[in-house]
């Protein structure tokens, strides 16, 4: 039933995608991230620091920290809540005279399953974003916070083969306010779609590369953004109840 369900939301998202006809700005981009997970029995802490490069690599798109908590009552389902910090920078036609930093504290559910060498999972993450924006007077002042809410859904499904793992997964984000961009006609507002290769180095450390197709609609009726995102991570898990070696 789980496989079934993380099939069919998948076979929607890509059909969600490429519904919607629109202009885009592309350009080559990377994004790099450092994952740390300290795991106790049911629980774990789970901090990530992320930056993304683009204009051909040239500019710094955005740079975030995320730290949570997480619980996993059972082997099939993942309880977790966090914050997040992020700056978002000037590139290409995105003008911000400054740097905008952002606050959002966030709580989300990951219905997963394993079957063999099989994986999947869908992971629901509801967003209570607060956005910088900077006074009238002076464009160099932050005059205060615009708050909104967003909902991401990301299906991802893989196989397991040694040490490798290999997944595809897309990710599908709505604003949730008043200013919805849904009421526009964009059915998703920013969508990541890639693939991942993951390579298993020791019990502690893991390796991720992959390639995303990064969709953004920046608000206005011909303004999207499609970037090719290559992405790369090292992931580091301490188990603090594993017997000393």
């Amino acid at each position: 039933m789980k496989r079934t369900l993380i099939l069919a939301t998948l076979i929607m998202s890509f059909y969600g995608t490429k519904a919607t006809v629109y202009q885009t700005i592309s350009e080559p981009a990377l994004w790099n991230a450092f994952v740390f997970k300290a795991s106790s029995g049911n629980w774990y802490f789970h901090n990530e620091a992320r930056f993304r490069l683009i204009d051909n690599f040239g500019n710094t798109q955005q740079w975030l920290v995320r730290p949570s908590i997480h619980f996993t009552p059972n082997n099939w389902l993942d309880i977790g809540a966090g914050y997040s910090f992020i700056t978002n920078y000037p590139y290409l036609d995105y003008y911000t005279p400054r740097p905008m930093p952002e606050h959002n504290t966030w709580f989300q559910l990951t219905p997963k399953y394993e079957n063999n060498s099989t994986f999947g999972l869908i992971r629901i993450r509801h967003e209570q974003r607060f956005q910088s924006f900077v006074c009238d007077c002076d464009e160099q002042e932050i005059a205060g916070w615009q708050y909104n809410s967003r909902l991401r859904i990301m299906p991802e499904a893989g196989i397991e083969m040694g040490k490798w793992k290999f997944s595809v997964y897309n990710e599908m984000f709505w604003v949730i306010d008043n200013r919805s961009v849904t009421s526009t006609g964009v059915f998703i507002h920013q969508n990541w779609l890639g693939f991942w290769a993951n390579r298993k180095m020791n019990e502690r450390l893991n390796i991720s590369a992959g390639y995303m197709n990064f969709y953004l609609f920046t608000g206005q009726p011909a303004s999207h953004e499609s970037h090719h995102m290559f992405r790369l991570s090292f992931n580091y898990h301490i188990n603090l109840t594993a017997s000393p070696e």
